[in-house]
């Protein structure tokens, strides 16, 4: 599982590589919505210092989506549970057609909703 938290670069290690068909590829990630269903697709470099070992992957999440998704593509994520499938790709795209075959991953992504409640202590409450 992976979380990701608003207003925060979120740096997370995913074990891929056991998993690989090609050995130069690139990962494309589809998130779907567990609520509304929506479907968004992204490619992120690997930033791991041993990527035969691990991948390190960077998304920065601001509050009004997401702002960098390696292809800068805007994601638009919004707080919430999302399923992420990932899949290689032979060159860096956010096209589902040129995936090499199934996902090589799935699991899921939680988006942490920033909302603050003011309480009668003068004290705010983050969930």
């Amino acid at each position: 599982m992976i979380f990701i938290l608003p207003e925060t670069s979120n740096t997370f290690i995913r074990r891929l590589n056991d998993k690989r068909k090609l050995e130069d590829g690139f990962f494309l990630w589809k998130l779907t919505n567990e609520f509304t269903k929506d479907v968004v697709y992204f490619s992120l470099d690997d930033t791991s210092e041993r990527p035969c070992a691990y991948n390190t992957f960077t998304l920065i999440e601001s509050l009004t989506g997401s702002t960098s998704g390696g292809t800068n593509v805007p994601l638009s994520l919004k707080g919430g549970q999302y399923e992420y499938e990932i899949y290689e790709t032979t060159g860096q795209t956010n096209d589902i057609q040129f995936a090499v075959g199934p996902a090589i991953e799935r699991d899921m992504l939680i988006v942490k909703i920033n909302r603050t409640v003011n309480t009668s202590i003068n004290k705010d409450i983050y969930y």
